[in-house]
C-alpha cells in the first residue's frame, strides 16, 4: 500500500509542479497587467484634460478596469483591452508594444486649429472632492473647469469679543451685471473646514446690480464663535467688483468700527500684494483677486473674476505623455488638446462613452477587485501628489507590483484591509487614515496606557476596571507586549518614534464590539494578575493625558503655567491680567492647542511675522516632474498686551498639525525656550480621497522651517530634552513641567 501511494507521488509530481508553477506565473501575469492599467488610469484621470474623461464615475472605473484587464495573456492582448476601455475617455491615446512603431496616426489638430484654445490640467495641489479645502484642480480654458466653484475668501480674521454676545453688522459697496454670493459671518476658528466643506453654514445672500449698492449683512458674534468670514463668488462670466468694506459691531446702543486691513482699497500695492487678510491662507481660489481703478470710482476697488488658470506654469504647446507602462508596452498621450466653448478636440462617437458608462454602472465591489481598484486611486494619488517623495525611506513607484500582489493574494476584506494599511503605511504619514466600511475596530477598552521607558504602562482605567495606575502591562493576548506593538508597527503609519508609540498606543485599544482581550500587569506593588478587557467604548477613555489638566496655575516664584490645549480665547482674555503680572510663563502644547493659541503667539511675537513654511504643490505633468510649489505663511502681527517675561513652550509628539505651526513660530522666532520631546513630525493641511472601500485622509501640503530644512519625520525638537519615568509617574510627578520651573525659577532668582 506504501509503495503504490508512493509511485502515485512520482507520478503526479511533476504535474503538481507544473500546476504551481503555471498558477504563479499566471498570478505574475494579472499583476503585470493591473500595474499597465493602474498606471494608465493615473496618467488619463489627472493629466488627459479630454471632456469625456471628465464624465465617467472613476471610483467605480478603478474596479471595473481591474476586472477587464486581469486575464489578458500576454501583451498585445493587455494592449488591446487598454484601448478598449481608454479610448471612450482618451481618444487621442496610442498604445504600443515596444520596438514597435505607431500603427495608428491620430490627428491632433483641428482643420482651423488656429481658432481654438488649449487646454491642460493644473493641479493646486490637488482637488479629489468636497473635503479637498485647499486644494484645486482645473483644465485650462474649459467652461467647466470652475466646476468645484467656491467663494473667494477675502477676509479671515477674529474680532476680539470680550464680552458673551455681540450684534456685528458688515458693509459694502458692490455691482455686478450678473448675480452674485455674498457671505458674512461668524465661526468657531477650530471649526473653518467646516466653512470651506459647505460655505452656506454661514449667512449668504445674492445680489444683482449693475451700479454701485450699498449692502449690509448683520450676524453675532460670541467669545466662542469670533473668527469672522468675508467671501464673495461670482456666479455668471462677468466680474464683481467690490469696495468700502467695514465692520461695526454694537457696543452700548452705539455702532463702533472694527478696523479692517485695506477695506477700502485705496492701498494699491499693500505689503503682501494681495487683498484682505492673509494670515490664514486657507485656500487658494479659483477666482482671480486683482487691484484694479473702476472707471465709476475715485479709488481702487476689488475686482472678482473667473480665471482659467491656477498658477502661471504651463506645459509645451503640443506636450505629449510617452511613458513605458510595462517592459512590454509603452504609450504616447496627449496632456495638452485643443478646445473651442464646446468641447475637446476630436470628438469621439458618443455611442462608445455610453456603452462605458452603462458597464461601469454595473460594476460590483466584489473582494479582491474592491482592494485593488482602490490600490489602483490610492497609488495614483501618492506617486503624483504626495508632497513628501524626498523625505521617504522607500521608492514608491517600486510599491506598485508589490502590492498588487500582496492585495491579490488576501482571502477576506478583513484580511485585505489589514494589507491596505500597512501598503499606505509605508508614506508614513502621522495624517493617513482609513475609513473603510469593513473596518469592525470601532470600540475601545477602558483603559489608557504608554510607553514610558520602554515599558507599557497604565496611565488610566476606568472606575469599574480595577487596574491600578502605573502598572506594567507584560503580555497582550498571552504576547509580550512589545511583540504585540511590533506586530502592529507596520499597519501604523508615523513619521517620528514618539508619534508612531502614541499611534500604535491609541490603534491597539480598538477592536470589534464586545470582543475580549486579556492582559497580564505587573502592579506597582510588584503583585502579577491578569484581566480580560472588553471592547466596549464608543469612544477612548480620553484624547490626551494632558486634556485633564488644569487651564491655570499659580507656581512657585510667581510662575504662572497655561494649558494652551483646552484654552478657549475668552478664558484666556479675562486671564491677561495676571499672565501680564506673573514673573514667568509655562505654555503646555502637548497636546492640539485650544482657540487661545493663535493670541498667544501674537502676544509674544515682537515683530511682524514674514516667513513662509507652507509649499503647496504646483502640478502639470506626472510622477511629479518640474513641480514648483506655492508658499504662504501666517502673516501675524504683534498684539498690543506684549509678554516680556520669560516664556517655556512644553511639548512632545502629540503635538501634531496645527501645534507644530504655533511651535515652528515658537521656535523661529525665539518666543520662549521648549522643554520636553520632539513633535511629531506631521504638518500640513490634509485631504482626501473616495476610495470603492472607504476614504483614504492624507497629507498634501508640504512644511519646511523657514531655513529650508525638513520639517517631515523630524518635527520642531526641543531645547532641553525631558523624558518622563515610570517612577516620576507612580509619584504624580511631571519631570517635563518640573524642569520648566527650575529652569525658569533660575532665571528669576538671577534676575
Amino acid at each position: 500500500m506504501k509503495q503504490s501511494i508512493f509511485r502515485l507521488l512520482i507520478v503526479l509530481l511533476p504535474f503538481l509542479l507544473f500546476y504551481s508553477c503555471y498558477t504563479n506565473i499566471n498570478k505574475q501575469r494579472k499583476v503585470k497587467n493591473i500595474s499597465a492599467f493602474t498606471k494608465l488610469y493615473g496618467y488619463v484621470r489627472w493629466f488627459h484634460p479630454s471632456d469625456e474623461a471628465q464624465k465617467i464615475d472613476w471610483k467605480k472605473f478603478a474596479v471595473y478596469g481591474v476586472k477587464k484587464v486581469e486575464n489578458a495573456p500576454n501583451d498585445q492582448a493587455l494592449r488591446d483591452s487598454l484601448l478598449k476601455l481608454f479610448r471612450p475617455i482618451a481618444p487621442t491615446l496610442s498604445i504600443m508594444l515596444v520596438g514597435e512603431k505607431a500603427t495608428q496616426t491620430i490627428n491632433y489638430k483641428p482643420k482651423n486649429h488656429k481658432k481654438f484654445d488649449k487646454t491642460y490640467w493644473q493641479h493646486f495641489g490637488v482637488y479629489l472632492g468636497k473635503a479637498s479645502n485647499s486644494y484645486r484642480s482645473i483644465r485650462v480654458n474649459r467652461k467647466n473647469s470652475l466646476l468645484q466653484g467656491k467663494p473667494d475668501l477675502l477676509y479671515l480674521d477674529k474680532l476680539p469679543i470680550i464680552a458673551n454676545y455681540a450684534r456685528v453688522r458688515l458693509s459694502f459697496d458692490a455691482k455686478s451685471i450678473d448675480n452674485f454670493k455674498a457671505y458674512f459671518g461668524f465661526i468657531n476658528f477650530h471649526k473653518i473646514q467646516e466653512f470651506i466643506l459647505n460655505p452656506n453654514i454661514i449667512n449668504h445672500n445674492q445680489y444683482q446690480s449693475s451700479e454701485w449698492t450699498k449692502i449690509k449683512i448683520e450676524d453675532f458674534a460670541t467669545s466662542n464663535k469670533n473668527t469672522f468670514i468675508i467671501a464673495f463668488q461670482q456666479n455668471g462670466l462677468n466680474p464683481v467688483f467690490i469696495d468700502n468694506i467695514k465692520i461695526e459691531y454694537l457696543e452700548d446702543e452705539v455702532w463702533k468700527t472694527y478696523p479692517i486691513e485695506n477695506g477700502s482699497f485705496s492701498n494699491y500695492l499693500n505689503k503682501n500684494k494681495q487683498v484682505g487678510s492673509g494670515k490664514y491662507d486657507y485656500y487658494k481660489s479659483n477666482i482671480k483677486r486683482l487691484l484694479i481703478k473702476d472707471t465709476n470710482k475715485d479709488n481702487f476697488c476689488i475686482r472678482i473674476k473667473k480665471t482659467d488658470s491656477l498658477f502661471a506654469e504651463t506645459p509645451g504647446e503640443y506636450d505629449i505623455l510617452q511613458k513605458q507602462i510595462t517592459k512590454g508596452l509603452r504609450i504616447k498621450l496627449p496632456i495638452v488638446l485643443h478646445t473651442n466653448e464646446n468641447n475637446t478636440y476630436p470628438i469621439l462617437d458618443s455611442g462608445e462613452l455610453l456603452k462605458l458608462k452603462e458597464a461601469i454602472e454595473k460594476v460590483e465591489y466584489t473582494h479582491p477587485y474592491n482592494w485593488l481598484g482602490s490600490y489602483t486611486i490610492a497609488w495614483n494619488v501618492f506617486q503624483h501628489f504626495f508632497p513628501y517623495h524626498e523625505e521617504l525611506d522607500v521608492q514608491w513607484k517600486n510599491e506598485l507590483i508589490p502590492g498588487i500582489m500582496s492585495l491579490y493574494n488576501t482571502q477576506s476584506n478583513q484580511q485585505a484591509l489589514k494589507e491596505f494599511r500597512r501598503l499606505m503605511s509605508k508614506t508614513k504619514d502621522g495624517h493617513l487614515t482609513i475609513k473603510s466600511l469593513y473596518d469592525e475596530r470601532d470600540y475601545f477598552l477602558p483603559i489608557r496606557w504608554q510607553w514610558i521607558e520602554d515599558q507599557l504602562v497604565i496611565i488610566s482605567s476606568h472606575y469599574q476596571v480595577d487596574i491600578p495606575k502605573g502598572s506594567i502591562v507584560n503580555k497582550i493576548a498571552g504576547q509580550p507586549a512589545k511583540a504585540y506593538f511590533n506586530k502592529i508597527g507596520p499597519l501604523v503609519p508615523a513619521p517620528t518614534e514618539g508619534f508612531h508609540n502614541y499611534k500604535m498606543e491609541m490603534y491597539t485599544l480598538k477592536g470589534a464590539y464586545n470582543d475580549s482581550i486579556e492582559l497580564t500587569i505587573k502592579t506597582p506593588q510588584e503583585r502579577t494578575q491578569s484581566f480580560y478587557l472588553r471592547f466596549k467604548r464608543k469612544t477612548p477613555l480620553f484624547n490626551n493625558p494632558n486634556d485633564s489638566l488644569p487651564r491655570f496655575r499659580s507656581l512657585k516664584n510667581g510662575i504662572t503655567y497655561c494649558n494652551m490645549g483646552t484654552l478657549p480665547e475668552d478664558i484666556y482674555i479675562k486671564h491677561l491680567e495676571k499672565l501680564k503680572s506673573s514673573s514667568a510663563l509655562i505654555f503646555d502644547l502637548r497636546n492640539y492647542p485650544g482657540s487661545a493659541a493663535y493670541t498667544i503667539i501674537r502676544n509674544l511675537m515682537p515683530l511682524e511675522d514674514t516667513i513662509k513654511p507652507y509649499y503647496m504643490p504646483q502640478t502639470i505633468y506626472p510622477d511629479r516632474k518640474d513641480v514648483n510649489y506655492n508658499n504662504t505663511g501666517w502673516n501675524l502681527k504683534p498684539n498690543e498686551v506684549q509678554f516680556k517675561q520669560p516664556v517655556v513652550f512644553l511639548t512632545n509628539a502629540m503635538a501634531i498639525s496645527y501645534a507644530e505651526s504655533i511651535m515652528l513660530w515658537v521656535k523661529h522666532y525665539g518666543l520662549g525656550t521648549i522643554i520636553g520631546q520632539p513633535t511629531a513630525g506631521t504638518n500640513g493641511n490634509i485631504n482626501m480621497i473616495g476610495l470603492p472601500v472607504g476614504k483614504l485622509v492624507f497629507t498634501g501640503l508640504k512644511v519646511e522651517f523657514p531655513d529650508g530644512t525638513q520639517h517631515f519625520a523630524r518635527g520642531v525638537l526641543p531645547d532641553i530634552e525631558v523624558k518622563q519615568t515610570v517612577e516620576a509617574f507612580r509619584e504624580g510627578r511631571d519631570l517635563q513641567l518640573e524642569k520648566a520651573v527650575e529652569f525658569l525659577s533660575k532665571i528669576i532668582i538671577a534676575e
